[in-house]
């Protein structure tokens, strides 16, 4: 080796495309839908794999801003299970924790999860990003990462914001199956499901920017991919380009 310092220019061309080698996956969701529009594409190619994948939805979905549905809850659930279907996920796992508690609970959610983690035993664990803005979805993600604890690796994912990854999966092949759960999830999305679909659609081929150019539309998720444990702080740092 060099000792050359690698720049974070360096890095940010540096990251893995090739699927991670998996037989049993779980995708922690903090509500009904955040599996599909983080990682939906990668699941299905899990799937095409040969993988089992399961996903444990932490909160039930219940305060949502969508008027004239009265129990939310219930059918939050089976927009779950219809996407998940869809996607091929064999298992869904349902807390029904209310919303914006899983904080307050967390003893009980981290007690939840390792349950599952103990009985199923997945070799890859997928989770919301650390850098989301969500309450619920840094509960997950700081879950996690007691996941990684127990050597088990982890990926998270991108909802609401950007995260510097070190993986790409293309998902170009898949994104009818992704495009088509989002739809599924008419309450949980406001009534407005395409809305959604145009939004995350555009976040997967912004994604294709550091894939060199094409001429065909293509379609990525990024991931940022831990098979070591990080103290939160030294993970802020880095997935914030040491903002």
């Amino acid at each position: 080796m060099s000792g050359k310092k690698i720049s974070v220019y360096d890095e940010a061309f540096s990251f893995s495309r090739e699927l991670p080698v998996a037989k049993r996956v779980l995708v922690l969701a903090a509500h009904p839908d955040d599996e599909t529009l983080g990682c939906g594409g990668t699941i299905a190619l899990h799937k095409a794999a040969g993988a089992e994948v399961r996903s444990f939805v932490m909160a039930d979905g219940s305060k949502i801003f969508y008027q004239g549905k009265e129990d939310i809850k219930e059918i939050r659930k089976k927009e779950a299970l219809g996407a998940g279907e869809v996607l091929g996920i064999d298992n869904i796992y349902f807390l029904n924790m209310p919303d914006m508690q899983l904080e307050k609970n967390i003893n009980r959610v981290s007690a939840e999860t390792f349950s599952i983690i103990n009985e199923y035993q997945p070799d890859l664990v997928y989770a919301p990003s650390p850098v989301d803005f969500h309450p619920d979805h840094l509960v997950a993600s700081r879950i996690a990462l007691k996941v990684l604890k127990k050597g088990i690796k982890i990926a998270f994912y991108e909802i609401y914001m950007p995260i510097r990854f070190n993986m790409l999966i293309d998902i170009t092949q898949v994104m009818p199956l992704k495009e088509k759960a989002i739809l599924l999830y008419v309450s949980s999305l406001l009534g407005n499901p395409s809305h959604f679909v145009r939004s995350i659609k555009g976040l997967n081929a912004y994604r294709a920017f550091l894939t060199g150019a094409t001429e065909e539309e293509k379609f990525y998720e990024a991931f940022f991919v831990m098979d070591k444990y990080w103290k939160a702080s030294r993970l802020i740092k880095w997935l914030t380009y040491n903002l």
